[in-house]
């Protein structure tokens, strides 16, 4: 398939069955109910206030739904649609156009659920890592599709159009359709893209001695069929990438790695950035996720953590609160980078993978790196004259690099770990392009503190706190508050 200017691609694996696309109803949104929250006939709201999804054409010139949200919020309808007809495995596609104005945060974009008989979910995926394939701005009408495998198991479908963060966005025409695997002939361009995939994933995946390659093959080979050009391998790909059920790794298109690699072009101003307050004589600081791999906005970052432990050292404060219980991971080099400061010693921690090999994250002389190779340098490197207590606030939302972030404190001088154990996505993830500029990003390596005890799940806390509201007051933070105060007092 071409990615053309208006066209924009995500390709997802779900577990589903047959599904007759006319089930789905007023896909145009031209029909008007007044038993319906949104007034959209079929549509319902999963999320949003009062007037957030309506039907509008004042802008648009032909009918269409709009969902508009302000403060950062978001605005998400749903329609969904009882599985029937033969169960056996077949490509899912949702489409349908966006069109959007004024929309700032991660944007406007499609979204797929997937329920089983009881109506667990079984699967969700909206726009694609990171905000990268998500659509925000002012924009003219853009053609957005995901593309999904369905194996037969679950017993509904949702398709959902949302908006996260603020300003406007126009839904209209969407599609819905099924095609079987069975019976598509794999060409040589698909023989040979998933070929080298399988050997790959056979070699680095930790989940390699538990997975039937030869099996997947089949079925991924089918999926790709007579691909003429490698984007028609990608929801191969993905699929093969899905079951492995490591419930870490995925799939970037090359359009995502260059969104994501950004060369030094992106804005940092877009950034989701740390933010800091003093509460009770400590520093507290907010750590949130990083997506991307810009130079610029990897350093802006890194310089802002700097930026706020200066600060607060300056403040006579009595301890450190670093909260990463939001921080659902991305890139771990600015996190650390920003951070190096709080930490004593020099390794923080250890990947190892599959075949015995391993590497240490660092930081030494002012500097994040592997095994001492310098590769983020904050602007200009803080050095703390003080070594106050800390206290590092976890959740079961602290995921990924967030939990790498959280492995460094471990084992760090005057340092707990406060809150609920943390999301257990404790795997490292290698970066394995592909021919096209795709990119694979696996989980072939096992996290480990800096004493070399590994993870195989999620990052206990020191001192265990059920999160919650008491009395107005954050249970988790009152805690590391009196931790700290006890400190000072020992």
């Amino acid at each position: 398939m071409h990615l053309g200017k208006y066209q924009l691609v995500l390709l997802l694996f779900c577990s589903c069955t047959g599904l007759h696309a006319q089930v789905f109803q007023n896909l145009n949104m031209e029909g008007l109910c007044t038993d319906s929250i949104t007034g959209l006939c079929h549509w319902q709201k999963s999320w949003g206030g009062a007037r957030t999804i309506r039907q509008d054409e004042t802008a648009t010139g032909n009918r269409a739904m709009l969902i508009e949200t302000r403060n950062g919020g978001v605005g998400f309808a749903e329609q969904a649609a009882l599985i029937t007809g033969k169960r056996e495995m077949k490509i899912l596609t949702f489409s349908g156009r966006i069109r959007t104005e004024g929309a700032t945060g991660k944007g406007a974009g499609l979204n797929i659920g997937i329920y089983d008989k009881e109506d667990r979910l079984l699967f969700n995926r909206d726009m694609g890592y990171g905000s990268f394939s998500w659509i925000s701005g002012n924009t003219d009408w853009t053609t957005c599709t995901l593309s999904a495998i369905c194996a037969p198991e679950a017993a509904k479908i949702k398709i959902g159009a949302i908006l996260y963060g603020s300003g406007k966005a126009w839904f209209d025409d969407f599609e819905v359709a099924l095609v079987p695997v069975r019976g598509r002939k794999p060409s040589r361009l698909a023989k040979t893209y998933l070929s080298g995939v399988i050997d790959t994933l056979s070699t680095h995946s930790l989940r390699k001695d538990s997975v039937n390659f030869r099996s997947l093959k089949k079925q991924a080979l089918k999926i790709a069929g007579p691909a003429r050009n490698p984007a028609d391998c990608h929801l191969a790909v993905t699929y093969l990438l899905a079951e492995l059920h490591d419930h870490h790794s995925f799939f970037m298109t090359p359009e995502e790695v260059k969104s994501w690699e950004g060369n030094g072009e992106s804005n940092p101003a877009d950034l989701v950035y740390p933010k800091s307050e003093i509460i009770a004589d400590c520093g507290y600081i907010w750590v949130p996720y990083f997506h991307g791999g810009d130079p610029k906005r990897i350093l802006a970052y890194a310089d802002s953590l700097q930026h706020i432990l200066r600060n607060l050292d300056k403040s006579n404060i009595k301890g450190w609160i670093v909260d990463l219980r939001d921080n659902t991971g991305g890139n771990m080099g600015p996190m650390i980078a920003g951070l190096g400061p709080l930490f004593t010693g020099e390794k923080l921690g250890c990947l190892f993978d599959v075949n015995g090999g391993s590497e240490c994250w660092t930081y030494k002389d002012d500097a994040f790196g592997w095994d001492g190779r310098r590769e983020i340098t904050p602007t200009h490197p803080v050095t703390l004259p003080h070594a106050r207590p800390i206290a590092v606030l976890i959740s079961n939302q602290t995921g990924s690099s967030g939990e790498i972030v959280a492995i460094s404190f471990v084992g760090n001088g005057k340092t707990r770990l406060f809150g609920q154990p943390t999301w257990g996505l404790t795997t490292g993830n290698g970066n394995f392009d592909l021919p096209d500029g795709a990119r694979m990003m696996l989980a072939s390596t096992i996290m480990a503190d800096r004493n070399g005890k590994r993870f195989f799940g999620p990052v206990p806390p020191d001192m265990p706190v059920t999160p919650g509201n008491i009395d107005g007051k954050d249970p988790v933070m009152q805690a590391a508050l009196n931790w700290v105060s006890r400190f000072e007092k020992d």
